[in-house]
């Protein structure tokens, strides 16, 4: 419970928190206080100086940042010796800045194109700064009343400006901009990238008066550590760090509220909006997972994908005969098509795929279209992944709604990250974990096929053989029931059993965590996206981990496994699944099975080869790029009579379809999300759609209608659609349109304590030739999945995921080295890639990123091979 005390400010009497830095609450209580280098929530910096106050009874001026709340303190912020002491520090700290303008009382009369008649030597003015009016020095500057009838630090003495030569601007990068000569030595920067990321790109280099920022070793910040996450951006007083994209034009005319929709977590972000087009993102507060941090891909993603290459209209016909048409053409023809197919072919002749990147609203309407027309054949592509994985957790606990927070990750004392670098699919996620880290002092233990930027902060990084990561995961489980105390504490359940082969390595990562088992326990799986049996086997063997370690009675609690797309919670929640099959049981106990279910997503696909499918309705689904075997899908998809897909962006699928309908950008779109935490997240339309673009939602309902005029289906609004899926789900009730301002957390649901570990399948690799390497793909942190999705050029700004990576020892037993052209061959397929050698990645392994050439990777990788497996020749 708060313990509250009352403080005087400026006479004003107010009742706060007691031991809070008076900082944090002079500014929520309304009260201008100039704090520069001052970071909320972190320890006191104490090095501006700018946020003196006076307190009655205290000696000096104390800091604000230094001083905490206390019962009976009378405040003031605005008397003389104040404001004379913030004019002497700010004058030290402008001395050095190359903006004069800040000290010079004309600056009211200066216009961009005037030259400046005070100085002859100053090139940087605010006026042609592009911070200028969102620049906490200059607020703080003319707070002060700096430049104006007193302090101007450059009369009467020697000039400091300049004195120390700076490093230029570094604009090598296409996101992050850094010019040293704005800085002020703040070191908010440094203290955000390591106390806010843990990631230690930014220091401080040199000493005394040459002390400057510095990434890395001082070179540019494209060749550091720097994971281009804009938290430095974020904090930074001055033009000194700055995002690259719209700067000149980042003043917003508004700022909407919504969600990244990049990956399960859901990241709330604030859009700045100006003229219809978003121009800057910042995080927002309301997922308390993300709270104060979003990633690359979260910051700079909506600038990634231009309007102009998104789809502006309808389209009819497949290939040359494509032509564009209006949603009512579309729409119309669809209609009479479909009609004609189920009128001679029965509703099972069609099928509909929705998506783990549309909306809840989007995927109730794509199942309610399913039930008005009657088929059962109802997935997504990410149901072939999360399908094995739910099975997985019911065969566990009886649900895949367990009892879990991801806020819980920061305050675990033993931790283990499973998945192929989970700090690039999940980014934020893997922030959480090296908070537990950083700041809890956690035990950490990673199991991964790659190199992991979870591994620089782990006690234990265990690497998987031949790529496969659910064996070691399994081992690890055997080797945590070996450890003292644990096998008692698991009574009946007894010890893993299958595929597990424990060594030294594995023996010595339960040791480690041992100690902390008494503490809060969580395993954070990331499932590999190649496979559904590896899937399976991967879901399975972290239930079993997470058993040995928390207990039977604390697993469902202590086990998060992260979605592969945005919404697929929510996209099972509100029924994009497989019908189930009916069964009747007879007198005499005999189940017998009465009426077929539904076909998954690569059952559907294998029907549309075979010809019993003949129609296909497509939400915001992408088959080609998320399934694996590209040549089969794309055959499955020509050989439909009717392929209708909605979407924004011109995917492969979209270029494969016969009916096209025009979605709405996520950053237009109205609606909710269902992220891995279960939170149900509110996305606002923030930007200006295409012409003949339209929700997806609205595309379906005007299907179902024009299909059937009993369908029932007559939303207005999203809102209305939330609240019927809140009618259909106990777990919506909160969220319903009208209410869901921002976002709600499903309740927290009861799932039953496992009562034996679960058997794990051994898996093979593909591929058994003599010079084979396991072939790992997923996600990378730098590539837009929608870019990559359109085949833009651009979908990895930085160049990074454009390789294939290979130990040194793999390539030179192959003859190969750094930059080779090789030919990639697997699954009857070959495609051409380029050589990075990489120490740090898994002997016997080769790595091409998932949205590597628009899902490139997919044609090298069977229907189920759980362990891929391909062959290098040098081109």
């Amino acid at each position: 419970m708060r313990h509250m005390v009352q403080i005087t400010v400026n006479e004003q009497q107010f009742d706060v928190e007691a031991g809070r830095p008076l900082v944090e609450l002079l500014k929520e209580l309304g009260f201008y206080i100039s704090n520069l280098c001052y970071l909320d929530g972190l320890e006191p910096y104490a090095g501006c100086r700018t946020c003196a106050i006076e307190v009655e009874g205290m000696r000096g001026l104390p800091l604000a940042c230094t001083t905490r709340a206390a019962d009976g303190m009378e405040i003031r912020t605005d008397t003389e010796a104040v404001v004379e002491m913030r004019q002497q520090v700010m004058s030290i700290i402008l001395a050095n800045h190359s903006d004069r303008c800040l000290t010079c009382h004309r600056i009211e009369h200066c216009r961009t194109g005037d030259i400046c008649l005070r100085d002859d030597t100053v090139s940087h003015r605010c006026v042609t700064c592009s911070k200028n009016y969102r620049c906490e020095l200059q607020t703080a500057s003319d707070v002060a009343d700096i430049g104006r009838a007193n302090v101007e630090p450059y009369i009467d003495e020697a000039r400091t400006y300049y004195s120390w030569e700076q490093p230029g601007p570094d604009r090598n990068n296409p996101f992050l901009e850094f010019d040293p000569q704005m800085c002020i030595i703040c070191t908010r920067c440094v203290r955000a990238c390591d106390d806010l990321r843990h990631t230690t790109a930014i220091s401080l280099a040199g000493r005394g008066f040459t002390t400057r920022i510095a990434f890395g070793s001082g070179g540019t910040i494209d060749e550091s550590n720097c994971d281009f996450c804009g938290s430095c951006i974020d904090v930074c007083p001055t033009a000194t760090l700055m995002e690259a994209p719209n700067k000149w034009v980042a003043r917003p005319d508004s700022w909407v509220n919504t969600a990244c929709t990049e990956c399960a977590l859901g990241c709330t972000i604030q859009l700045g909006v100006n003229n219809g087009r978003g121009v800057q993102v910042r995080p927002a507060t309301g997922n308390d997972v993300s709270r104060d941090q979003i990633c690359v891909r979260g910051r700079f993603g909506y600038d990634q994908v231009r309007s102009s290459d998104r789809l502006q209209t309808g389209r009819l016909g497949r290939g040359e005969d494509a032509l564009d048409a209006g949603s009512d053409a579309v729409l119309q023809d669809a209609t009479t098509k479909l009609q004609a197919i189920i009128e001679q072919h029965g509703p099972q002749a069609v099928a509909v795929l929705g998506s783990g990147q549309a909306t809840n609203e989007d995927n109730y309407l794509a199942r309610r279209l399913a039930e008005t027309i009657g088929t059962k054949h109802l997935d997504s592509s990410s149901g072939y992944l999360w399908g094995p994985v739910a099975e997985a957790l019911i065969d566990a606990f009886g649900s895949t709604h367990l009892p879990n927070r991801l806020t819980d990750l920061e305050s675990a004392d033993a931790i283990v990250a499973i998945g192929d670098d989970i700090s690039a699919s999940n980014n934020v996620v893997g922030v959480r974990i090296k908070d537990a880290v950083v700041n809890n002092g956690a035990a950490l233990v990673t199991i991964s096929r790659r190199d992991s930027v979870l591994e620089f902060h782990a006690t234990a990084a265990l690497r998987a053989p031949l790529g496969e990561l659910a064996s070691v995961t399994q081992g690890l489980a055997v080797a945590a029931v070996g450890q003292e105390g644990v096998a008692e504490r698991l009574g009946d359940l007894g010890v893993p059993a299958g595929q597990a082969v424990v060594g030294a390595e594995l023996t010595d990562a339960a040791t480690a965590l041992a100690p902390k088992l008494d503490g809060k326990v969580a395993v954070v799986l990331a499932p590999s996206r190649h496979s559904a049996s590896a899937a399976m086997a991967q879901a399975r063997a972290a239930i079993n981990l997470t058993i040995a370690l928390a207990g039977a009675d604390a697993a469902p609690a202590s086990l998060h496994i992260l979605p592969p797309e945005n919404n697929v919670i929510g996209l099972r929640d509100v029924g994009v699944t497989p019908t189930a099959p009916v069964a009747e049981t007879d007198d005499d106990g005999n189940e017998t099975q009465t009426e077929a279910g539904g076909l998954g997503v690569a059952a559907m696909l294998e029907a549309a080869r075979s010809g019993s499918l003949k129609a296909l309705i497509v939400a915001k689904d992408n088959p080609v790029l998320l399934l694996p075997d590209r040549a089969n899908v794309r055959a499955a998809l020509e050989a439909l009579d009717l392929l209708l897909v909605i979407d924004d962006v011109p995917t492969e699928t979209v270029q494969l379809a016969t009916h096209v309908l025009a979605d709405v950008p996520g950053l237009a779109k109205d609606g909710s999300i269902t992220n891995a935490d279960r939170q149900i997240i509110r996305l606002r339309p923030a930007i200006e759609t295409a012409r003949d673009a339209r929700p997806a939602w609205q595309h379906l309902q005007d299907l179902a209608q024009r299909l059937s005029s009993d369908s029932g289906l007559a939303f207005a609004d999203a809102g209305a659609v939330l609240d019927a899926i809140a009618a259909d789900d106990i777990n919506y009730v909160a969220a319903a349109g009208s209410r869901l301002l921002r976002q709600t957390r499903q309740p927290l649901n009861g799932a039953r304590p496992p009562e034996a570990f679960l058997d794990v399948a051994a898996l093979t690799a593909s591929e058994s030739a003599a010079d084979s390497l396991a072939l790992v793909t997923g996600r990378d942190l730098y590539s837009d999945r929608e870019a990559a999705a359109a085949s833009l050029p651009d979908a990895d700004r930085l160049q990074r995921a454009e390789f294939l990576e290979l130990h040194p020892d793999d390539a030179a037993t192959r003859g190969l080295g750094d930059g080779d052209q090789v030919t990639v061959g697997g699954n009857g397929a070959s495609v051409a890639a380029t050589v990075r050698l990489n120490e740090d990645a898994t002997p016997g392994t080769a790595f091409l990123p998932l949205l590597w050439q628009a899902g490139a990777v997919q044609t090298l990788i069977g229907p189920d091979d759980a362990v891929p497996g391909v062959v290098l020749s040098k081109s």
